[in-house]
């Protein structure tokens, strides 16, 4: 937002309005399950509601953010035609 002059011409001057991104890790996916390793639904669904309804901080869970990393290890590594090993963890 310019600040203008009293003729509309800008000052030089001004604000800029920023929203950051902002991020709230939640527990694992194998929260949301059994101790078999089968989905809860009910928990499930509850965490993706609360996920979709809330808009800043975005809700993700450890084991997505890992992947979302690893992810982007990969796709930089691509671009400059190197690899690296990236270990697994365990949730």
């Amino acid at each position: 937002m310019p600040e203008r002059d009293t003729e509309g011409g800008s000052t030089g001057d001004g604000a800029n309005l920023v929203e950051p991104r902002s991020f709230l890790v939640i527990g694992s996916m194998s929260d949301l399950c059994s101790s078999q390793g089968n989905r809860i639904d009910a928990k499930f669904r509850s965490f993706e509601s609360f996920r979709s309804n809330l808009k800043s901080p975005e809700a993700l869970t450890f084991d997505e953010l890992v992947e979302q990393a690893r992810w982007d290890v990969e796709l930089a590594e691509k671009r400059e035609g190197t690899e690296t090993e990236v270990p697994d963890f365990e949730f």
